[in-house]
């Protein structure tokens, strides 16, 4: 009887796919949907903490540079964390964790595509256009990845020319009488709370980690983190800047789109570059939460039927349909602040264990080839590990709770089907046959 040979991704991103699908995931939802949140929150402080979380995300990624380069591994973080503690439960907690920090981050996106393509189509609901929309991505990454990657490069240059030309309208009516008043404002007690809420903005590295198998050279992933890094958070510094220049600081809490509301003649490109922005980063993070499943399906942490690919598509469709679905229940609650901070969660918890993996790996495997290695090691990993477990503390409380509830669920899922695992080897008749369609 002939043996299946399981059917394998291929590495098909250039350095440009991997830059481009960075930048386009991390600015989407940011720039247009949780900016307005956080100026209102820490008025010109939001300056500090984009910086402050910048400097974060620089010292993560300069971690996740060395390990995809070494370990080019479908799943990202959590494969990354798997090599180095074995796949236990501590290795499968930060692949279930980064799983929702992704969902959560494709919930965030649809919500902020539908809050500003709604306008243009009058819907006073969002909800059924946003879940339109994931079903439109979670269809056309079933069927083409490389269209996928191809359409969001695309997007993503798009955007980015539209900001320079918003710059420079912004620019004419900037007052800088309102950075004054601004600065005289500011509390820096919000600044760390601003600081966990938009760390966020600054992910989208995550998602392209998640499928660094798939590089064509593992060198050109850290410098694809780097690069976006540092490009969107030019993006938001400059843009915050002029928001709080052109309108008067005590008006911003009065809008929700104030990118929107101050762009005159350029509403129209606003909305679209908002939509195309909102589109490249559920797609980003659809195509890396269905990585994330696969990797954990691959690995025998959840049901194996999970990691199936399509012979026809090369691709994990089962893993990008339930990636979808339970992003949907998250857009469901149409809450754009906690769907944020259950990203947050996922990102956070998964981001310090993937910097422990680090130190871990490189006391327990010295020889491993590394073409590329963290600068100032071991300082830079530590903070990457006592950081983003700081930003925690300051939360939305509900999404903790999700995360922990998550968490639980997770735990149980993994004992259960590593019960169900081991009475398969004992067990014959019905339910062996039964159980063994599945394990």
């Amino acid at each position: 009887m002939a043996v299946k040979k399981e059917v394998k991704i291929r590495k098909r991103f250039s350095f440009s796919d991997l830059l481009l699908s960075a930048i386009g995931s991390t600015i989407g939802a940011g720039v247009f949907v949780l900016l307005p949140f956080g100026i209102n929150m820490a008025g010109l402080g939001i300056i500090i903490s984009l910086l402050f979380a910048s400097f974060i995300t620089i010292l993560v990624a300069f971690n996740y540079g060395e390990l995809a380069a070494s370990l080019p591994l479908e799943g990202g973080g959590y494969s990354w964390v798997a090599k180095a503690f074995r796949k236990d439960s501590s290795s499968f907690i930060v692949g279930w964790l980064v799983w929702l920090g992704n969902m959560g981050y494709i919930a965030l996106s649809a919500l902020g595509f539908s809050m500003y393509f709604g306008m243009l189509l009058n819907i006073p609901n969002p909800i059924p256009l946003a879940l339109l929309s994931l079903l439109f991505f979670m269809i056309l990454n079933t069927i083409t990845m490389r269209t996928s990657i191809r359409i969001e490069k695309i997007l993503t240059i798009d955007i980015l020319i539209v900001f320079l030309i918003f710059w420079i309208y912004m620019g004419t009516g900037f007052n800088p009488t309102n950075i004054q008043y601004a600065l005289y404002q500011t509390k820096f007690i919000p600044i760390f709370t601003t600081a966990s809420l938009l760390y966020v903005l600054f992910i989208g590295f995550e998602a392209i980690s998640a499928v660094s198998a798939e590089a064509k050279k593992p060198t050109d992933l850290p410098k694809s983190f780097i690069y976006c890094i540092i490009i969107v958070t030019l993006v938001y510094v400059i843009t915050s800047l002029l928001i709080i220049g052109f309108i008067f600081p005590p008006n911003i809490q009065n809008q929700q789109t104030p990118l929107l509301d101050i762009s005159g003649p350029l509403a129209p490109f606003i909305v679209l570059a908002a939509s195309f922005a909102t589109l490249t980063s559920m797609n980003a993070g659809l195509i890396a939460a269905s990585r994330n499943a696969y990797a954990l399906s691959r690995d025998g942490m959840i049901p194996k039927f999970i990691k199936k690919v399509s012979r026809k598509f090369s691709t994990p469709f089962i893993a990008i349909i339930m990636s979808g679905l339970i992003s949907g229940l998250f857009i469901m609650t149409n809450a754009v602040e906690y769907v944020a901070s259950i990203a947050d969660f996922g990102y956070l918890v998964c981001i310090s264990m993937v910097c422990s993996s680090v130190i871990f790996l490189r006391i327990t495997k010295p020889k491993l080839k590394r073409p590329y290695r963290v600068p100032l090691y071991p300082y830079t990993s530590l903070l990457g590990i006592i950081l983003p477990l700081f930003l925690l503390l300051f939360l939305e409380k509900n999404a903790i709770n999700t995360g922990l509830l998550w968490i639980l669920i997770g735990l149980f899922i993994y004992n259960f089907y590593k019960l169900i695992k081991g009475e398969t080897r004992k067990k014959k008749g019905k339910l062996y046959k039964f159980l063994r369609r599945f394990v």
